[in-house]
């Protein structure tokens, strides 16, 4: 059996503000960027399609988010309420498990500032499993899933 990483990307633009920014931080104030998301997929390819995730399901699944994501702000949005990288990598990640079983990572780079952010599952597999809690802010918590590190990159080159 072999493995695969299947990954597909969207862009999104949006606008947003950290609200526990220090008075005076440019933060603090409304701003926008352009995202870039790469959404990874791993997993063994399924022996008679040959295929380990259909395109046009991880289209849809992706359309839905880049739906309610594009040209926004983030704040406004039910569990972005403080839109940071690691925050919306993880909203992002939630928003595609249920839609997307072979799921295991996504990345949400800021391509204009160098920065980036990537949040998935431990191991190659994610197995399908019953969410315990709907809240934002732990409904990543799942039964026989242990979640990596939120991994935050710059590149200053």
């Amino acid at each position: 059996m072999h493995t695969v990483e299947l990954y597909k990307e969207f862009r999104f633009d949006a606008a947003h503000f950290l609200p526990h920014a220090p008075d005076g931080h440019p933060n603090k104030r409304m701003h926008g960027h352009s995202f870039r998301v790469s959404v990874f997929m791993r997993g063994a390819p399924n022996a008679e399609t040959g295929l380990l995730q259909d395109l046009q399901e991880v289209n849809e699944a992706i359309a839905k988010v880049h739906d309610l994501l594009d040209h926004n702000t983030l704040n406004e949005i039910a569990g972005l309420e403080v839109p940071t990288l690691e925050n919306l990598s993880i909203f992002i990640f939630n928003a595609l498990a249920d839609a997307l079983p072979t799921l295991y990572k996504v990345g949400v780079h800021r391509d204009s500032l160098h920065e980036g952010c990537e949040y998935g599952v431990l191991g190659f597999f994610r197995p399908k499993t019953t969410i315990i809690a709907e809240s934002p802010a732990i409904r990543g918590l799942q039964e026989g899933i242990a979640f990596s590190e939120v991994h935050i990159y710059t590149n200053f080159g």
